[in-house]
């Protein structure tokens, strides 16, 4: 083990022993989760030097790291949406402007635009990036470039309704 991982090592189980005394003072739930992300760090730490990376932890070891470390691909997934969106200012877009016609000057719901995503998606065999269903922005962006199957919808009669 390198001098660093060493030191990490050391500095995460001196915070976690504070923890853990401070949970059997308490007797606190919040102290436990966060005993939880430490030892699943330290649990990161030692697989990175064991041979065969998976099965020489335990099931306990693997099951905290699952818990309570954060999931990697979660920067993966802020580069795919930034790379999808781009600079965009969905406002400015001219399904932005179509909807919001169509409702009255009135910014519709959420859940309205993902209906009509799926709506677009079942009636003509879209493929949906995945990236399209996380932000708005991203949900504006995709029925602008599939504006023409939007001002198709909006001619044979698609409304806002409310209950």
């Amino acid at each position: 083990m390198s001098d660093e991982n060493l030191w990490k090592y050391d500095k995460l189980f001196a915070i976690m022993r504070g923890y853990i005394n401070e949970k059997q003072a308490n007797g606190d739930n919040e102290t436990n989760d966060q005993i939880g992300r430490i030892a699943a760090l330290i649990f990161e730490i030692e697989q990175e030097f064991l041979p065969n990376k998976k099965k020489d932890l335990t099931r306990d070891q693997r099951h905290i790291i699952t818990m309570y470390c954060p999931r990697h691909s979660r920067e993966n997934e802020q580069k795919r949406k930034d790379n999808y969106i781009g600079d965009t200012n969905y406002k400015e877009l001219e399904s932005y402007k179509l909807i919001l016609e169509l409702n009255n000057n009135k910014v519709p719901q959420d859940t309205f635009i993902r209906k009509l995503i799926e709506l677009m998606k079942e009636t003509d065999n879209l493929d949906i990036p995945r990236e399209a269903k996380r932000s708005k922005e991203a949900h504006y962006k995709f029925l602008n470039e599939h504006i023409d199957i939007l001002r198709e919808l909006i001619e044979n009669g698609l409304k806002f309704e409310y209950n």
